[in-house]
């Protein structure tokens, strides 16, 4: 998920829901907060860039390329729609990819997110597709 807030300082909360296209009543929703200043949010937590995972749908594996600017314990989690975390990657360069193994988890849509310092710095969507 990405917010732009177009050069206003705040909070902003997004919510995202998935639903079951069989059973509308079958649904999980995950919420982001978003906090924006003059400087904006990626150069705040310390992420630079953060690329879209590829292949994205994935069926083995899934790569991700990420440049940090600070920050001590960087990493990579995935989470399934529910917010549980079901990969943990560990981040030991600044700069570079990191391969998300999915060979493991089961067909759905999956958020990959950054963490630096236990802080969320950005997140990505990643669907999982197996052949």
């Amino acid at each position: 998920a990405d917010l732009n807030p177009r050069n206003y300082a705040g909070t902003s909360i997004v919510t995202y829901c998935f639903y079951d296209k069989d059973n509308i009543s079958d649904s999980a929703c995950i919420t982001f907060t978003y906090e924006a200043n003059v400087v904006g949010v990626k150069e705040l937590a310390g992420l630079k860039y953060l690329s879209d995972p590829y292949p994205n749908p994935a069926d083995a594996y899934s790569k991700i390329s990420y440049v940090i600017t600070k920050g001590k314990d960087a990493r990579v989690q995935v989470s399934n729609v529910l917010g549980a975390v079901v990969k943990d990657i560990p981040l030991s360069d600044k700069q570079g990819s990191a391969i998300i193994p999915t060979a493991d988890l089961r067909s759905g849509i999956y958020i990959c997110s950054v963490l630096i310092d236990g802080k969320h710095a950005g997140s990505k969507k990643l669907i999982v597709s197996h052949r």
